[in-house]
């Protein structure tokens, strides 16, 4: 186990130190101890508060990195230590910060600062035609109601959820344009489309005492060809609707009725 030799100061049971109200209230702790003695009780309560903060954080770093952490006097090297450790504890539990531009642009990722959405949105209209309604400046902090005016935008809670480039199913988060585009373009289209296998391509699951088909329907939804288990049983079977022909291929072989 890696050792931390910064340990805490007066910890035990009944320690001479200041209880908290007493130390609260103590003269000296505002200007510190200017003339006279200070009282080892005093002294304590300062070295118990301090050393205690300085083995937690010691511990973190320990804990963090298990190496030992030697009480050398190398402050860089401990300060070192604990924003390594920091990085690693917190890795992966805080968002990226993203990238702010100046310009107007149309990345999924990028923001830009306050000042230059100002200044882009101040060149889209002459300032006097907000003159008695909103202060430019303001940047929106003059809205009167807020949530109704995201509402009327239509926004509603996407204003306050997670950008995301891919699907899930979370309520709140959005999806960005080009992830809701790479989706889609991955799905099949309903309007027709190719599928491309080397084996098993389309799949239709039914029990044996109901059918199961594929249908051919004009633009008012009438059957015109069917294929696949068009009743009960077993038999496969092909047909024409329109021209009422029908092919079966059942265990007396291939039947056709007309």
């Amino acid at each position: 186990m890696a050792k931390n030799e910064f340990l805490p100061f007066g910890t035990a049971e009944g320690a001479n130190v200041l209880a908290a109200p007493e130390y609260e209230n103590l003269a000296a702790r505002h200007n510190g101890f200017t003339s006279g003695v200070a009282k080892s009780k005093e002294l304590n309560k300062v070295w118990r508060q301090a050393s205690v903060m300085a083995s937690a954080l010691a511990q973190f770093i320990v804990d963090t990195d298990k190496k030992d952490l030697l009480d050398d006097g190398n402050a860089p090297a401990v300060k070192n230590r604990l924003v390594s450790a920091m990085k690693e504890a917190f890795k992966g539990e805080m968002p990226a910060v993203p990238k702010t531009v100046q310009t107007t642009g149309d990345s999924t990722t990028d923001v830009m600062s306050q000042k230059s959405v100002t200044e882009a949105l101040g060149k889209k209209a002459p300032s006097n035609v907000a003159d008695g309604k909103l202060t430019k400046d303001q940047n929106g902090a003059d809205i009167p109601d807020k949530p109704k005016f995201i509402e009327n935008l239509g926004l509603g809670e996407a204003a306050k959820s997670g950008l995301k480039q891919g699907t899930g199913t979370s309520k709140t988060d959005v999806i960005s344009q080009d992830g809701v585009t790479k989706a889609l373009n991955g799905k099949l289209d309903k309007t027709g489309g190719t599928i491309t296998a080397t084996a098993k391509a389309l799949e239709i699951k039914t029990r044996a005492d109901a059918s199961g088909y594929i249908q051919v329907s004009d633009e008012n939804g009438n059957a015109i060809h069917q294929l696949g288990k068009t009743t009960a049983g077993n038999k496969l079977i092909l047909r024409n609707v329109t021209e009422d022909a029908t092919l079966t291929v059942g265990a007396k072989g291939v039947e056709f009725n007309g």
